[in-house]
C-alpha cells in the first residue's frame, strides 16, 4: 500500500492527502500547478513528492510554499516510476489514507498533462472528487469467533 511507502515522508493525519507527482524537482508545470492547488485551498492537506535527491525536494518546497518530499519508492509503489523518471500526477488519499483517486498524464509525445490541448487545470478537476468532502474512518468489521 502506497500510504505505508508515504508515511516514511510524512505520517497519516487523519485528514485527505493531495500529492502531486512531479516530473521532477524543477518542472515547472508542476510547479505551477503546486502553487494553484495551494491557492486553491483544497479542504486537504497538499504535499509534492519528487524522485530526485534531498536538496532538490527542498528546493522546490521553498520554491512552492507547500511542503515537497524526496521520496523514489513512494512514487515507485504508486506505479508512477518509469524508467528512473517519475510519471506527472496527484493522487488523492482520503482520510482513512486509501487512494481515492488519481489524474495521471503524459502523452506519448512527452506532453506535460498540464500542456496538452483541452487539458483542464488539476484544481478544476480535484474539486470534483468526494474524498475531498471530509468524513470519518470506519473501524473495520468484526466477524463472528467461534467459542473455543
Amino acid at each position: 500500500m502506497l500510504w505505508l511507502a508515504l508515511a516514511l515522508a510524512r505520517p497519516p493525519t487523519g485528514q485527505t492527502q493531495v500529492v502531486v507527482v512531479m516530473k521532477n524537482a524543477t518542472c515547472s508545470v508542476c510547479l505551477g500547478q503546486i502553487a494553484r492547488l495551494r491557492q486553491a485551498r483544497l479542504p486537504a492537506n497538499l504535499m509534492g513528492i519528487t524522485h530526485e535527491d534531498r536538496a532538490a525536494a527542498a528546493a522546490a518546497s521553498e520554491r512552492v510554499g507547500v511542503p515537497v518530499y524526496s521520496h523514489a519508492p513512494g512514487i515507485q509503489a504508486m506505479g508512477l516510476l518509469r524508467e528512473g523518471s517519475a510519471m506527472p500526477a496527484v493522487v488523492v488519499y482520503d482520510p482513512c489514507g486509501e487512494e481515492a483517486g488519481r489524474i495521471v498524464g503524459e502523452s506519448r509525445a512527452g506532453e506535460h498533462f498540464g500542456q496538452a490541448a483541452g487539458d483542464g487545470d488539476f484544481a478544476d478537476r480535484l474539486g470534483d472528487l468526494a474524498a475531498l468532502e471530509p468524513e470519518t474512518c470506519r473501524a473495520p468489521a468484526i466477524g463472528a469467533v467461534d467459542d473455543v
